[in-house]
């Protein structure tokens, strides 16, 4: 009887092991900007372990880091109905309330129109959101195991990188999970991306730079710095990180698209498309990607390549995408192919589709 215990026991616990390691493969994936992979990763997890609802927060999360917030929510109200009460699916709601309507431009909209109820219903909309992530966030904290940093670090993360920022908040969730674990690189990181978010240049790099003490091969800090240096248009300085960052890991996708863009502003045409080109291959080509990069080739003048990349983009892809829509006018109106009452129509369309979303 005791030998039978001990085996199911080791065998539950393998079988925990096993899905961690796989929850991390698969965020190590959206972290690399491999989102359609990542989300494949997640569909096997669930059919493996259907039952289990953090699964589907970190399934959820990777959509909507892949700009698919629709089918986010699918998968999070999925995991809802299994568990009403999981800690991680709050805050993936909170994250979807953060980022629906942005207070500060719907105040400012109102502001130069007062009188416009539609303007005001959508201030009032934007603010009750806000409200209602920030309730959830509190219910997922409550109930933040004593010895496990995540549901602070994943609500820390909403607070710091959605729409309606909060980053008093965020630091005083961080400073929970610190108290925790002081050695966790996420939570370094997060610390960086605060202080980037208020200017702080040097407490940012700070903070980066003790990520890398933590594991001098962490990528995405080294990517971090660059994009301090990019902020203040340092661009030698950036594209030196970014360079350092693939000679670490030259599958990190996201080192290769900031290299080509610091190479782009430094003149150096060809070898920021060589590099754009390594992240599309990199990055498996998702959506994204090449919609990013269809706007790289406008931005680079290269409206023609632009269109074309853009019709192929189109033939996978969310064919009224907002970002693709506008980049697909303005390219056509510099290559004079189309009359100025057409380009005005698209725009047109783009902004009441932005407008009724």
């Amino acid at each position: 009887m005791k030998k039978t215990l001990l085996y199911f026991s080791l065998f539950v616990l393998s079988t925990f092991i096993s899905s961690a390691q796989s929850i991390k493969e698969a965020r190590k994936l959206t972290d690399n900007e491999q989102y359609e992979e990542s989300s494949a990763m997640y569909e096997k997890l669930i059919g493996g372990s259907p039952a289990e609802a953090n699964l589907y927060y970190f399934f959820g999360d990777n959509l909507l880091s892949s700009d698919n917030a629709d089918s986010a929510q699918i998968v999070f109200e999925k995991g809802k109905s299994i568990d009403p009460n999981n800690a991680l699916l709050k805050i993936g709601a909170a994250k979807l309330l953060l980022d629906a309507l942005g207070v500060r431009e719907t105040k400012a909209a109102l502001e130069k129109d007062g009188n416009n109820p539609e303007l005001r219903a959508r201030n009032e909309d934007a603010v009750q959101n806000v409200a209602q992530a920030g309730k959830l966030i509190d219910e997922a904290v409550a109930k933040a195991p004593l010895k496990d940093p995540l549901i602070y670090i994943e609500a820390a993360e909403a607070y710091i990188h959605y729409k309606n920022k909060d980053l008093d908040k965020a630091k005083l969730l961080l400073d929970k999970a610190s108290g925790i674990d002081p050695k966790n690189i996420e939570i370094n990181l997060l610390y960086g991306d605060i202080y980037a978010e208020l200017v702080n240049g040097t407490l940012s790099a700070d903070y980066y730079n003790k990520a890398l003490e933590l594991d001098k091969t962490s990528v995405r800090a080294i990517v971090s710095k660059g994009r301090l240096y990019k902020r203040s248009t340092n661009y030698e300085g950036a594209a030196e990180e970014f360079q350092r960052a693939v000679q670490i890991d030259s599958s990190y996708a996201p080192a290769h698209r900031e290299l080509g863009e610091a190479y782009f502003k430094l003149g150096k045409l060809e070898k920021a498309k060589a590099e754009y080109r390594k992240y599309l291959e990199l990055s498996k080509n998702n959506c994204g990607a090449r919609i990013r990069y269809a706007s790289f080739l406008y931005i680079s003048k290269s409206y023609s390549e632009a269109l074309s990349e853009l019709a192929s983009v189109a033939q996978r892809c969310d064919s009224n995408n907002l970002t693709m829509l506008r980049i697909q006018s303005y390219s056509y109106y510099e290559e004079k192919t189309m009359n100025k009452r057409w380009v005005l129509l698209n725009i047109y369309s783009e902004l009441f589709l932005w407008k009724n979303a």
